[in-house]
């Protein structure tokens, strides 16, 4: 039977650059989500419409609408709600 003994260097460096590794993932999915607008999004369906709307304040039930031009918010809205 052939074993192989490793070092504690080799561990120890092995450990590290995999931290970094990780590090770098969370920076990557982390400073995106400081990008995003404040507050969250609503979904309404109004007569077989979709209607979005834009809670800046979570205690504000309804919001503001969000018109079919300004749908990107609606999307970045959607985008943070799903990253977190």
């Amino acid at each position: 039977m052939n074993r192989t003994f490793i070092s504690w260097s080799d561990v120890r460096h092995t450990l590290l650059k995999r931290e970094h590794f990780l590090e770098e993932i969370e920076q990557q999915i982390i400073q995106p989500v400081h990008h995003f607008p404040e507050g969250c999004l609503r979904v309404s369906n109004s007569e077989g419409r979709i209607q979005y709307f834009w809670r800046q304040d979570r205690s504000d039930p309804n919001g503001t609408y969000i018109p079919f031009g300004e749908r990107g918010l609606a999307a970045a809205l959607a985008e943070k709600d799903y990253t977190r």
